[in-house]
């Protein structure tokens, strides 16, 4: 065991991810826990280097790792959400979300993926509960877009389209919410707007 030896190399592995050398830093990461079993972050970081990679089997079992070794930290179960929610694993996602807001209530992508999560389980209100507090926490195009959906499907298009005008503000070059813009348009009898949306989603989609 040489600690300092381990520390060198989860550097290393952490300035080859961040120049997204993603093989190369995996490499560093192994080499830093074999030297230092029990390092946490090589295990959380070279889950997000198998995450880039789309190798989420070998990364669900990094995150893991990760947490029992350190099970007060919330970044790990913030990240195996990110990959359950990509495997539409919705149960598990809510779960890994709880967890991470239990030991940190300001994490906005967590509020914004558990959202997420409840909406595929039929549960809108619980949704639009969690993106409130995402959009609190960080008023980004990201949580105002979940929450326009949210309003949506509960048939609330006034306050789907005050959150579309936010996405759009944010990201004028983003033709999702110009057709979901079009689409809350329409429903509240806004044909005019709602066809120039659409015209203008197409150009930006390169249709």
């Amino acid at each position: 065991m040489d600690p300092l030896e381990a520390q060198q190399s989860l550097e290393a592995g952490q300035r080859l991810l961040k120049s997204t050398r993603y093989p190369e830093a995996i490499l560093a990461f192994n080499h830093a826990l074999v030297l230092k079993s029990d390092l946490a972050d090589a295990y959380l970081l070279r889950g997000r280097a198998n995450v880039a990679l789309g190798l989420l089997e070998r990364a669900m079992q990094d995150f893991t790792k990760a947490i029992q070794l350190r099970p007060g930290g919330a970044e790990a179960f913030v990240d195996r959400a990110q990959v359950r929610l990509e495997q539409e694993d919705y149960q598990a996602v809510i779960a890994d979300c709880g967890e991470a807001l239990k030991r940190d209530s300001r994490i906005a992508l967590a509020y914004n993926m558990r959202a997420r999560a409840y909406r595929h389980t039929n549960s809108p209100g619980r949704a639009l509960e969690d993106l409130n507090r995402a959009v609190e926490l960080a008023p980004e195009e990201a949580n105002y877009f979940q929450r326009a959906a949210i309003y949506q499907s509960l048939g609330q298009h006034q306050r789907a389209l005050a959150d579309l005008d936010e996405v759009i503000a944010l990201k004028p070059d983003g033709p999702q919410a110009y057709f979901a813009r079009a689409e809350s348009r329409r429903a509240v009898g806004d044909t005019a707007g709602a066809e120039e949306d659409h015209r203008q989603a197409l150009l930006l989609d390169g249709r």
